[in-house]
């Protein structure tokens, strides 16, 4: 297939896109291991998200031929049937297989994104469930968005009556007006993320920390505000699928739509991958302390080392003393003179990350001023 105008535009953006939230997830569940710790709901989410972008849907475009479709791959599917040029310059069906490839993914993007949300959604519930206030805006924001996903799938999968009057423009029916159905959507979705974002604000704002540390930890959470700058751009390139050159004209709501879902699923990711940022980037943090002693009244030479390492791994220690053989072949045995190394190693605990420290904070504020937790 001989691609030309956009196309190729939206063949890189879908690929390089889907490499880069699978590649999110896979680091977010290696960073869970490497810090010893256990799945959660929170981490499943983001997981799914990508497995809808890959799951195929088969969608039958004629009597003849079928082809796959997934919330990513589509895009290249709608190259396929003359995405990015001008309707004029493609097939007769075109325009109507774009518009089953559209149909079909509408119902994706009504899933994908309330998935992404409930990741942010499921964290805060286990960083904060000691605070009532917070756990009754989860609520009502789990709430908002199983409402918004019905109404979306729905809305979206029964626009037009007939069904098939969505591809079929020819046919005699009525559907809504697709502009309309598509801006109410994305602006809804709008509102949503910038309830999610505000909700940690105020109990991050008077944690007892510095003003660096407060707004560094704000900063981890508004990660989100990403997501929501890409919401507006696609909002503001949203065309309806009933404009008269929808081929060319959808490139750009279609990008954007891409790249919201995407963005969303790193955005998401990136607070929980923090520990592979301090061991691979930052380097770990190591204490090392030295004591030594000699005593040659007794004929010996020891030499005692202590090395503390900072991890989240459970406390240990080990001790091991050997001669030091080096210092051996110096002095023969006859000499009477023994060099042994001893080594301690400790690990000390630590939170996964500073949102698990965070949420300790925060448990311990309650506590303090919730008196009846204890009874």
């Amino acid at each position: 297939m001989e691609l030309s105008g956009r196309q190729p535009l939206i063949v890189a953006v879908s690929i390089v896109l889907i490499v880069l939230s699978t590649v999110s997830v896979v680091l977010r569940f290696f960073s869970r291991h490497m810090m010893g710790n256990k799945l959660w709901w929170d981490d499943w989410y983001p997981a799914s998200v990508v497995f809808l972008e890959y799951c195929p849907v088969c969608q039958s475009v004629s009597p003849s031929e079928s082809f796959y479709i997934s919330f990513q791959l589509s895009r290249v599917t709608g190259v396929k049937c003359g995405l990015g040029k001008h309707t004029k310059d493609v097939p007769k069906d075109g325009p109507s297989c774009f518009l089953r490839a559209l149909y079909a993914i509408e119902p994706f993007y009504g899933v994908c994104m309330p998935a992404i949300k409930m990741t942010m959604v499921l964290l805060y519930w286990r960083l904060f469930s000691s605070n009532r206030k917070i756990c009754y805006a989860l609520w009502v924001v789990a709430g908002l968005l199983i409402a918004w996903t019905i109404a979306t799938v729905f809305t979206g999968l029964f626009q037009c009556n007939p069904i098939d009057k969505y591809w079929d423009v020819e046919k005699p029916g009525d559907c809504l007006d697709g502009y309309v159905y598509f801006v109410t959507i994305a602006s809804t979705n709008l509102l949503t993320d910038i309830f999610i974002l505000i909700i940690p604000l105020p109990v991050l704002w008077t944690l007892k920390r510095p003003l660096s540390e407060r707004l560094a930890l704000m900063g981890v959470f508004t990660l989100g505000i990403f997501v929501s700058a890409v919401s507006i751009i696609r909002i503001a390139s949203l065309t309806s699928p009933r404009n008269p050159d929808p081929m060319w004209a959808s490139v750009r709501g279609t990008i954007w739509t891409s790249v919201e879902t995407s963005i969303g699923v790193v955005s998401v990711n990136l607070p929980v991958m923090s520990p592979l940022f301090r061991r691979y980037i930052l380097g770990r943090t190591l204490r090392t302390t030295r004591t030594g002693w000699t005593s040659y009244a007794s004929g010996s030479n020891r030499v005692k080392s202590s090395v503390v390492i900072r991890s989240s791994q459970p406390r240990h220690s080990t001790e091991s003393t050997r001669p030091f053989e080096a210092d051996e072949a110096a002095n023969p045995p006859g000499n009477n003179i023994m060099v042994t190394t001893e080594v301690n190693v400790r690990r000390d605990s630590q939170p996964e990350t500073e949102l698990d420290d965070l949420a300790a904070a925060d448990t311990q504020e309650n506590h303090r001023h919730q008196p009846w937790r204890e009874h």
